[in-house]
């Protein structure tokens, strides 16, 4: 059941309204052992806040808390998320809660009658560490 002031997105995520409780967080992306790692050794995560609740530090410790907990709780290896390429308030998010710029994904939505750009960022369990490259 989605909770009360979510919405089903395309992708197997939920995206909710501040203030709304959501339940469980199913990520939308998991890599599995095709991959040669655990289950659910790369997750995506992903925010969407309403313009109100905007520029007020709730989606950056949002994503904050919701790291901590997957590399805390989890076997995860590798969180990632991807954004507009315009978005740069949430590629300044990214990067102050230790993601790394990982690449530019061309036309990757097609929003508003035309093609967008992405921007792939990730962070690594070994990056919490400093023992990755």
């Amino acid at each position: 059941m989605i909770p009360p002031g979510c919405a089903r997105s395309r992708k197997p995520t939920w995206t909710c309204s501040a203030g709304s409780t959501p339940t469980r967080q199913p990520a939308s992306r998991s890599s599995g052992p095709a991959f040669g790692g655990p289950e659910g050794g790369c997750l995506e995560i992903g925010a969407l806040l309403f313009p109100e609740h905007r520029g007020r530090g709730v989606g950056t410790a949002a994503q904050r808390l919701l790291v901590d907990y997957l590399f805390a709780t989890t076997l995860v290896n590798r969180v990632q998320a991807v954004t507009d390429l315009e978005n740069l308030a949430e590629q300044r998010v990214l990067e102050q809660i230790g993601f790394r710029r990982e690449g530019v994904l061309r036309s990757l939505a097609f929003i508003g009658g035309r093609w967008r750009d992405g921007v792939l960022y990730a962070q690594l369990r070994s990056d919490l560490t400093g023992s990755g490259d």
